[in-house]
């Protein structure tokens, strides 16, 4: 092993050793020619050990440990190793393990892990190797870090909106009839259905416990939980105890609900009225749960814009059935939106996310239309029945066996030549964000540059109330791995990869609209005005001291 040293570190000899006084649960042997770069940080040494030298890249490596170590460690307590160590595996690998992580030579070099995987794993020195899960009673260290890490990095971009919404879709595509469970039965990762409760499910789960007990408090809570369980078993009751010492509340309702519980509450706003009050405007309405199984305890936020261009803010406690709402206002107000920032954890009204891949991937049934004629027929019919071997409930079967669509079920249509693509790419009601020119071979995307060499685009959209994707390759070389990356973009609306290996170039998602949960009160000959940007909140990174 060579040791290349790093930024402010010094150059040591060929063998290079460490000593570990913290207990670990599993002695790991990861042995290859490395090259070792190393820095010095106040919680431990960052080392980076690559197969090949590459300075650069372990620079990136150690500025990201160096930043995500402090960060973490002012947030929850100190770093509990001597070192953290990105070591590059042989293949293709997103492994864990306490003081490093083991991450294949492709991923390492994907400019984006550095802010999006590599800050989960650092994470999970604190949540799983730090504090170890008491599997027989669920894994809340998945969603713990996916929290801290993928959420809270999303919320200091963005505010965090996009990835909740994504959460719940997740959960509404993927988890039908008999794959539910609740949290306290997650144990790890081993479908999309899994994913979405033990990943999405808590994630929504901790967020909820914030907004309910605030950021401080929050924080104090996980620092407690940190300081007292490290390097003990910690289930999801030492979790409660924690929390409910940090906040002198009883959440004894809300942990047996939350984790206990299967199914998702849907909401329902009825009733809404304004009247004219001395003290000012009186917005009145009623809340209610209407799924068909059990109730949740829930504090619903209510954003209200007003005349005046100002935003309210407000939550409604919702712990039965249903609750009214009484607001005096400082004016009029012209909107009102029920849970518009996806802070609880529900089923989705119809209009708040947009059709994507996920919908159809995550159907039970559907049908996979591939072109009779064209030169890429046959290999579009492989690629079909390799994406049908998987999905028991999934037909293939030629354009020319169907006269028009179904409207029963997801439908996947493959190739410029499939015969339905006309009716996919119809202007409709529907409102339909793209266009597309079956004989030009062309598309068009708002506010996107289409590749022009050798692009191969997948849409969706609704028809007939069902989603249906379509996907086309300019090279048959591009369909296998067409094949194997489509499933990882579930989230996605519309995507165009370029070239045989193929490489993404164009991703994004349809906009949405407003749901039922949205309801406009302004006349039509007094269009409200332009809302003021609604309130955020602060990122708990800015909590870390």
């Amino acid at each position: 092993m060579k040791d290349a040293g790093g930024a402010g570190a010094t150059r040591g000899s060929a063998r290079q050793t460490w000593r570990e006084d913290q207990p670990q649960d599993d002695i790991y042997l990861v042995a290859a020619p490395f090259t070792l770069y190393r820095r010095p940080t106040p919680w431990g040494e960052a080392q980076v050990y690559l197969r090949q030298s590459d300075p650069d890249l372990a620079d990136r490596y150690l500025e990201a440990t160096a930043t995500y170590l402090d960060l973490y460690s002012r947030l929850l307590g100190p770093y509990p190793y001597a070192k953290f160590a990105l070591v590059e595996n042989f293949w293709e690998s997103g492994y864990g393990m306490p003081s490093f992580t083991l991450l294949g030579p492709q991923v390492i070099r994907l400019p984006f892990i550095v802010e999006t995987s590599y800050p989960h794993e650092i994470l999970h020195n604190w949540w799983g190797n730090g504090v170890y899960v008491d599997y027989a009673t669920g894994n809340w260290s998945e969603g713990l870090t996916a929290y801290l890490a993928d959420h809270l990095l999303a919320e200091r971009r963005d505010g965090g909106e996009a990835y909740r919404r994504d959460a719940l879709k997740g959960y509404a595509d993927y988890v039908g009839k008999g794959q539910d469970f609740p949290l306290r039965d997650f144990r790890s990762r081993h479908s999309s259905a899994s994913q979405a409760i033990g990943y999405g499910k808590a994630t929504l789960f901790f967020h909820m416990l914030r907004r309910q007990l605030g950021d401080e408090t929050f924080i104090a809570a996980l620092r407690r939980f940190y300081a007292d369980q490290r390097f003990r078993n910690a289930g999801y009751a030492e979790l409660q105890q924690a929390f409910e010492q940090a906040s002198g509340r009883d959440l004894g309702g809300f942990f047996a609900a939350w984790t206990g519980q299967t199914g998702a509450p849907r909401l329902r706003l009825s009733q809404v009225s304004v009247q004219d009050d001395p003290a000012g405007p009186r917005l009145t309405g009623r809340l209610e749960q209407t799924q068909p199984g059990a109730l949740y305890p829930l504090e619903v936020p209510i954003r209200i814009e007003l005349a005046d261009g100002t935003v309210r803010e407000d939550r409604v406690p919702l712990t039965g059935r249903e609750a009214a709402f009484d607001l005096t206002l400082a004016a009029r107000p012209v909107r009102v939106s029920i849970d518009p920032g996806f802070d609880l954890f529900r089923i989705l009204a119809e209009g708040e996310s947009p059709v994507t891949l996920s919908q159809v991937f995550g159907a039970k049934r559907g049908l996979i239309l591939t072109p009779a004629a064209g030169p890429l027929a046959r290999a579009y019919r492989t690629l079909a029945k390799d994406w049908a071997a998987d999905h028991p409930g999934w037909e293939v079967r030629d354009d020319r066996d169907l006269d028009r669509l179904p409207q029963d079920r997801p439908v996947w249509l493959l190739g410029w030549e499939n015969r339905h693509l006309a009716a996919f790419a119809a202007v409709d009601g529907t409102g339909v964000p793209f266009r597309l020119d079956a004989e030009a071979r062309a598309l068009e995307l708002p506010g996107q540059t289409i590749p022009t060499e050798a692009p191969s685009p997948v849409l969706t959209r609704t028809l007939g109330g069902q989603p249906v994707a379509w996907m086309a390759a300019a090279d048959p070389a591009a369909l296998p791995g067409l094949g194997r990356k489509l499933p990882h973009y579930g989230k996605y609306s519309y995507l165009v990869f370029s070239g045989q290996a193929p490489q993404i170039q164009v991703k994004g998602q349809w906009p949405a609209g407003d749901s039922e949960l949205t309801l406009h009160l302004a006349p039509a000959a007094e269009p409200p005005p332009t809302p003021a940007a609604p309130p955020q909140w602060t990122p708990l990174t800015d909590l870390a001291r």
